[in-house]
């Protein structure tokens, strides 16, 4: 504790005001410090005293100004009423808001940098050539604009250059005239405040009030308006100066380890002009012999988690540690939720000082899934109110209804994707009742945000204490920011008398609710801390773990919104990218200096289109003259235990699972599903062994799978009245004419979408369903042609026939019985010969090079579709010869129709009918495939071929691809 910062400057502070510390101000970037100064004058004085009086930056410039920072969203309606006047825009306040908080940022900057707002809006159609009105800008800063200036043509474009000089050459009025209307209202936004001071200061009109003795500790990248007052506070005898800093990248001697290194770009410009007391000797540890920095890779970003869980469970076992001296940093601060989830029971206390996004938690998810389905709201032809599906199910599916979910929901979720409804009244909703209201429409749209609030509180009243307990009482903190932004937002619109649509409020709330933090103020002085970044400024830690320590995260991306172009910003001297780069390098540095033990975790996950990559600080660090750090790679995902490629091995449990399938009368192996163990074997563990289904969805947009079923349900009902009759080119003709099938379509419709219902409910048939009945309908139809041209007259023998075969293969010396079995498309005989008909509504694919190649699990290229309706045509066949018929239903639309098996080497494919010895070569290679998929010996392994597992509804439990990125 007395080798920190923090305790060093109150030692220095309590020295020289020992008698009367009462009177001294201390100014410091951020308010969490002080907390800590506080903490440590409070040690050193032995016996109470008036503590010294603390105050960030921005609350000692609103007290000598006199006046207080207005809330952002009066200071948006202010700038909304100007630029109408100005620039003539019509567009509603809630879509202005987040443009207008945008101009306020810039107008922020441009006050608190001391910009000539006059200069930098100025018309630049006029004004191309620099006069000596700029004169107080560098040689480079000069080119810059002029550069930018050049870009823009003499007549005014239309387009997005036009509009950007039509708003840009009116901003200098519109701020202008904003400024004189805050001033007249007695409001202000901050840099307004800087501004104010800094002029006043420039004017001579401002003194400190009293003489007390100020210290201004522990800053870094100052504004122009900063600089002025500091300026006046030396000038006046009465300031101290504190850099906290590593003398690693702040000093630019010859030979140091970070020579004019970006940590220190700041300080090193300041710490001369405002120099620090002499004697505090703490600027020399970043590179210390005895500092242990330490580096994980982990290959996902929840696993850091449990880096933190396995570090603390370690550290808090050793008999020196102060867990107060401990501090969890997160760069990215979404990861709360899991780091308080995978905390030891060793760590006890936990404090959480940070500002947590609104929009990760649980309650924000609720609250932002109903203002979302509320906006996408339809009504059908009567006008009752329908809500789209994936929007109620989103809401239900939140985390915090999983202990208010209404007896038979799973049921009503089946049922309703089975009968595919894409839209739903309220009354076809399974909620519990104090999760209704959240459904109905409200009269006005104020209302609805208090509605949600209820609800919310409802539901959180009746959870149980043990996610509180997990979550560090995270879901109740998130409610009461949004209670409090609800209650800001309708105050304000009732105040302003401001009317907006319901979609206008719900875009307004769902704004300012996504921009909002949680900030926790817990108690920094016990307990181990987790922070943000920002929070750990000027505190020190003997031990600390950051996480995301990622480009992207570490440094923070600069991604500032900002109506002023970068050339200009970075020419007027406004903040740009390798401003915020410089300031993220100190806190990073800062951070770590005085450590003992420091741990950096990143990791390789791909987010957002960007592969995950290690920080630049962490290259750096690598390149110190001192120890390097120790670098780990973890490849493991939580509870798995997995390392390397996954198989399951066929011990008692899986063996016993697989002769399940074939036991039994009903019990039987299908082609589809040996067809999936040659394409994976541990495919085939997870869906038939260990019997994990493929998710079923939602078929809005129908994929190729619920299409073929649509296809399959249509043709039986077409061919159902021709059972064991013969149909003629004439029944086929009367059938094609008065387009008999249509409602075949609408029956198959009927059955696999709807669930038996005779026809959907009014609104809810979308477009896409509508365009794939009216594709079904052609497809039918072309079958039917097909069968007309070249199969009639034929006799219909089976449709959608289930059929089983009995063997017996022998496994090991032992005897094991086996089942093959599924459903056949239809059977029928035409001109003496008895047909095996498949219809296939995907791509052609009817080549192969010998009965061998279908079985081969190494060839990517291997036919599917003919293995699986020669398999049928083995387990049909018997005494009486089969000829299989794949149906490519869109080769079908082709003049060069050609649907029979073709087998051959290379381009030697010839037509392939089999014949008894094809079908006893085919018999053998079935026979060893089925000792193979019984033979306790072989694992269930991954396939061979990666690129087989993009599409694998498995992928995210054996992780393939992200295993093999690591």
């Amino acid at each position: 504790m007395k080798n920190t910062f923090i305790y060093k400057v109150a030692e220095y502070v309590f020295t020289a005001h020992r008698d009367d510390p009462g009177r001294v101000k201390v100014i410091f970037p951020n308010r969490r410090a002080g907390l800590f100064f506080n903490h440590a004058l409070a040690g050193l004085t032995g016996h109470p005293v008036w503590a010294p009086e603390v105050l960030t930056i921005r609350g000692f410039v609103e007290e000598q100004t006199g006046k207080k920072v207005t809330d952002t969203l009066y200071l948006v309606m202010e700038l909304y009423g100007v630029y109408k006047e100005i620039i003539g825009s019509i567009e509603p306040f809630e879509d202005f808001y987040p443009w207008g908080e945008m101009l306020l940022g810039d107008f922020d900057d441009l006050d608190k940098y001391l910009v000539d707002a006059r200069d930098l809006f100025r018309n630049l159609k006029a004004e191309r050539e620099l006069t000596q009105d700029l004169s107080y800008l560098s040689e480079e800063q000069v080119a810059l604009l002029r550069h930018f200036w050049d870009h823009f043509p003499e007549a005014p474009e239309e387009g997005e250059a036009g509009k950007f000089l039509h708003v840009w050459e009116k901003l200098y009025a519109v701020y202008e005239k904003l400024r004189r209307v805050l001033a007249t209202k007695e409001m202000a936004y901050e840099g307004m405040l800087y501004r104010e001071l800094a002029e006043k200061i420039a004017r001579r009109e401002w003194t400190l009030p009293d003489a007390s003795p100020v210290y201004l500790i522990g800053f870094n990248a100052l504004t122009p308006t900063e600089v002025k007052l500091f300026e006046a506070l030396k000038d006046s005898g009465q300031a101290f100066f504190f850099w906290d800093y590593d003398e690693a990248y702040v000093t630019t001697r010859a030979g140091a380890s970070l020579p004019g290194h970006d940590a220190g770009r700041f300080i090193r410009k300041y710490i001369r002009r405002f120099s620090p007391p002499a004697g505090l000797n703490i600027f020399d540890n970043l590179l210390d012999k005895e500092k242990e920095i330490r580096v994980y890779s982990s290959p996902n970003r929840t696993v850091q988690a449990w880096v933190v869980h396995n570090l603390l469970e370690q550290w808090t076992k050793e008999e020196d540690v102060q867990k107060e001296r401990i501090a969890v940093v997160l760069a990215d601060e979404s990861l709360l939720l899991p780091v308080l989830h995978a905390m030891p029971e060793e760590a006890g206390d936990i404090n959480v000082t940070m500002g947590y996004p609104l929009q990760d938690s649980p309650v924000f998810s609720f609250f932002g899934s109903a203002l979302t389905m509320l906006k996408n709201k339809t009504e059908d032809k009567d006008g009752n109110t329908l809500f789209y599906y994936k929007d109620v199910l989103n809401i239900l599916h939140n985390p915090l209804l999983a202990e208010h979910r209404k007896t038979g929901w799973h049921e009503w979720e089946e049922n309703l994707i089975r009968q595919n409804k894409i839209y739903l009244s309220s009354d076809g909703i399974s909620a519990e009742e104090m999760v209704m209201p959240v459904f109905e429409i409200p009269e006005n749209s104020i209302q609805y945000g208090q509605v949600l609030l209820d609800v919310l509180h409802k539901v959180l009243s009746f959870s149980s204490g043990e996610e509180e307990r997990k979550d560090g009482g995270l879901n109740i903190e998130v409610y009461y920011q949004l209670y409090l932004l609800v209650n800001r937002l309708n105050d304000f619109l009732e105040e302003k008398d401001l009317p907006l649509s319901l979609t206008g409020y719900l875009n307004l709330l769902l704004y300012l609710a996504g921009q909002s933090t949680v900030t926790f103020y817990g108690e920094p002085l016990t307990g181990i801390q987790v922070m943000g970044v920002l929070e750990t400024r000027l505190l020190d830690f003997d031990r600390v773990i950051v996480l995301s320590v990622n480009e992207g995260s570490l440094p923070k991306p600069y991604a500032v919104a900002s109506y002023i172009p970068h050339s200009l910003r970075k020419g007027f001297g406004l903040p740009t990218y390798e401003h915020r780069d410089a300031v993220y390098a100190y806190y990073f540095y800062r951070l770590i200096q005085r450590a003992r033990h420091v741990a950096l975790v990143w990791h390789t996950e791909s987010d957002a289109g960007q592969k995950g990559e290690k920080s630049r600080f962490i290259s750096q660090l690598q390149y110190l003259t001192q120890k390097k750090p120790e670098v780990t790679n973890l490849y493991f995902s939580p509870g798995m235990g997995v390392t390397g490629k996954l198989c399951v091995q066929k011990d008692g449990t899986a063996l016993s699972c697989l002769q399940a399938l074939v036991a039994g009368e009903d019990n039987y192996l299908s082609p589809s599903a040996m067809n999936t163990y040659l394409t994976c074997r541990l495919r085939f563990y997870f869906k038939y062994v260990a019997g994990i289904s493929e998710p079923e969805e939602m078929e809005e947009d129908m994929d190729a799978a619920l299409f073929g079923s649509l296809l399959h349900r249509a043709m039986e009902k077409v061919y159902t009245p021709w059972k064991e009759k013969e149909v003629t080119v004439e029944d086929l003709e009367k059938i094609l004419q008065k387009k008999l099938y249509r409602k075949a379509v609408d029956e198959s419709f009927r059955d696999e979408l709807y669930d038996g219902h005779e026809a959907p409910p009014a609104g809810t048939v979308n477009g896409v369903q509508m365009i794939i009945r009216s594709s079904l309908e052609k497809y039918v139809r072309k079958i039917l042609e097909y069968d007309r041209k070249y199969v009639a007259p034929f006799i219909i023998k089976g449709l959608e026939e289930k059929v089983i075969h009995k063997l017996v293969i022998t496994v090991d010396g032992k005897t094991v019985p086996v089942q093959l079995g599924g459903k056949t498309d239809r059977r029928d005989e035409s001109h003496g010969r008895m047909r095996l008909v498949d219809y296939k509504t995907g791509q052609k694919k009817t080549d192969f090079e010998s009965i061998g190649q279908l079985f081969d699990p190494e060839d990517k290229n291997r036919n599917a579709a003919a293995f699986q309706i020669l398999t049928y045509v083995w387990i049909t066949g018997g005494d009486v010869p089969v000829q299989p018929e794949l149906y490519f239903v869109r080769e079908m639309f082709r003049s060069d129709v050609r649907q029979g098996l073709r087998m051959g080497p290379g381009r030697q494919k010839v037509p392939f009918v089999p014949d008894r010895e094809d079908m006893l070569g085919f018999e053998e290679k079935l026979n060893n495939l089925l000792v193979e998929m019984f033979d306790p010996q072989v694992p269930f392994d991954q396939t061979p071929h990666a690129e087989f597992c993009t599409h694998c509804p498995y992928n995210a439990i054996c992780q393939r691809n992200r295993s093999s990125e690591n």
